[in-house]
Order: structure tokens, then sequence, then C-alpha cells
């Protein structure tokens, strides 16, 4: 009876979200101006991508500004992202800097708050005037296509990560770069000792910056999630339509989780969330024009498993079907 409740419940949260869009797969060469053109789209972004592994520095590195491009309203930092995209909304960074009463003897210290994806533009701003309020200034960083950074064909931050390839990457470079510049300000500001706290996608923002910055002294990093992925096949012919996919998530050992974070480690088995995968198949056909049978089975093989973090196990072997009409 409990499971029941919460796989309800779970699922009305997730019903609450209506403007989710599923945006067909792209290379997005398109974002990826240095890569080679000539070779397949798939190639030519492993072929970029291995390079900005090798010489990841430059690929994170950032350009020095004059200090009249920052800007501070009442507590709003703004100023050019070092990295431009199509859209002139992202390509002005934005921040709110909640500056901390510290002594005048001891060194400045700041901490650069990046948080979720799809955070709305209060939150973790209670977190930073929390922060603030201990002594330690926080200047919480709106990342891209986010809050007033985000273009009007928008509803949610899409283009951060999306099933276009090319735009992911350079967007959560983007990400990075705009975060080395917040340092920078930082910097002309007097403070000396700079931490990160990052949480779901900003953890993982936050952690490329750190390994590319010596100007951080610390960083918080919480709830990274393990590898996870979609990998499927899709079939279309005249009125048929039909799709075999997996759905994979990787192992975390419990040594990699954020102690009393939104891990939730106290929901793992002992060692950590082991890697998991299932099977899946769905296929629909179109009996009339606005008239639609459906059908599908997932978790074929039945798998236990959890997903990471949820503190319920995830439904196994189920089939579904149905008749969709739209008026």
């Amino acid at each position: 009876m409990i499971q029941r409740f919460f796989h309800a419940w779970e699922r009305r949260l997730v019903a609450v979200t209506t403007d989710r869009v599923v945006r067909p797969f792209e290379w997005g060469l398109d974002w990826v101006d240095d890569a080679d053109h000539s070779l397949a789209p798939g190639e030519a972004l492993r072929a970029w991508a291995s390079r900005a592994v090798t010489d990841s520095d430059g690929f994170y590195r950032t350009e020095s500004i004059d200090t009249t491009d920052f800007t501070l309203l009442g507590d709003e930092v703004s100023f050019p992202s070092p990295f431009k995209t199509p859209h002139h909304e992202n390509n002005t960074v934005r921040a709110r800097y909640f500056p901390a009463d510290q002594p005048s003897n001891t060194p400045k210290r700041a901490v650069v708050v990046l948080p979720q994806w799809n955070a709305d533009p209060g939150g973790h701003v209670g977190l930073s005037q929390l922060i603030a309020k201990f002594g330690i200034s926080a200047i919480r960083l709106s990342l891209p296509y986010h809050d007033n950074r985000m273009p009007p064909e928008l509803h949610r931050a899409d283009y951060i990560v999306s099933a276009n390839v090319g735009r992911t990457l350079q967007v959560c470079r983007q990400a990075v770069l705009d975060t080395r510049r917040t340092i920078d300000w930082l910097i002309t500001q007097g403070y000396e000792q700079i931490g990160l706290l990052g949480t779901s996608l900003g953890s993982c923002l936050a952690m490329l910056t750190a390994a590319h910055d010596p100007r951080i002294s610390v960083a918080a990093l919480n709830h990274i999630s393990p590898y996870f992925g979609k990998l499927g096949l899709h079939y279309t012919k005249r009125k048929w339509q039909a799709e075999a996919y997996v759905l994979y998530n990787g192992k975390k050992q419990s040594k990699d989780y954020f102690p009393n974070g939104e891990d939730n480690e106290q929901y793992a088995p002992e060692g950590g969330m082991p890697a998991w995968e299932t099977y899946n198949l769905k296929a629909s056909c179109t009996i009339l024009k606005n008239a639609t049978l459906y059908a599908g089975v997932e978790n074929i093989l039945d798998t236990q498993y959890r997903v990471f973090a949820s503190g319920i196990n995830a439904p196994g072997r189920n089939m579904y079907g149905g008749l969709k009409y739209t008026f």
C-alpha cells in the first residue's frame, strides 16, 4: 500500500511540469565552428572533443576583460559572457551578490553558488543569504539559458542540456567560462579565498571549474549523478512506428557520495548504488486521421533497480496500451 502511494506521489510530481518538450536528436555541428566539417558529424564531434580534452586548459581559458565591463546594480552583478551564443539574452551573465561583514584583519572570503538545472530565479538565494550571515560572501550565478538569460521561445532551460550534442557541450563550456569570469570579478573586489558550491548540474560545472582554475580554494559538490542515458532504434513506415530502447545508469560508489546531501546515501545498498539497464519496446499505429493505437513493454527482463537518489524501487516488467484520439 505504501509503495503504491509513493509511486503515485512521484508521478504526480512529474506531471506538474506540463511544458516539457521532446526535441529531436541533433549533432549540433553548427555550434562547433572549429570542428572538421569535412568528416561525418559523429566523427567530427569525436575528433573535436578529443582535442578539447587533450588541451582542456585552453578549452576553458578566458581572456581578461576591462573592469568597467562589470556592472553592480543593487545586488545584481552583470557582465558579458566570454562565449557568444546565437541568443543575445544568454550572452549577458547575471548573478546576485550577497556581501558579508568580514573582519578587516582576515582574508576576504567568498563562494560562488551554482544551482541545479532548471532552478528558478529564487533557487539557492536563501542559501546564499545564509552563507553571508556566517561571514562568507556569496554570489549566486544564473546558469546559461536560465532565468532572464532565457530566450522567449523557451519555458525550460533546454538549451544547456538537450539532445543537441554540440550545443550541450558548448553551453556547458560557457557556464564554466562564466564562473571563471565571476571569480575575476570577486578578485577585483578584494577577495583572496574563493570557493565553489554546486548542486546537481551546478556541481558538475563547479567540478570542471575547480579543475581548471587554481584560484579556487575549496569546492562543495552536491548531488553528482552517475552516468546515465538512453540508446535506441526508431522505425517508421507509413502508419506504423516502433522503437526499441535501452535505459542505463552507471554505478556510484559510497565513497563518491556527498555526505548528508541530496545523493540520499541512506537509500543506497551497501557499497553504493549499483549500475542497471532496462530493455523496452513500444509501437503505435495510426488507424484514423486523429486516432492512434499504441502499446509497449517496459523493463522486459524484470530488472530490480532504483533510480539514483530515490528511496523507492522502480517498477518491474509492465505492459501498457491504449487509444489516443486528438480533437
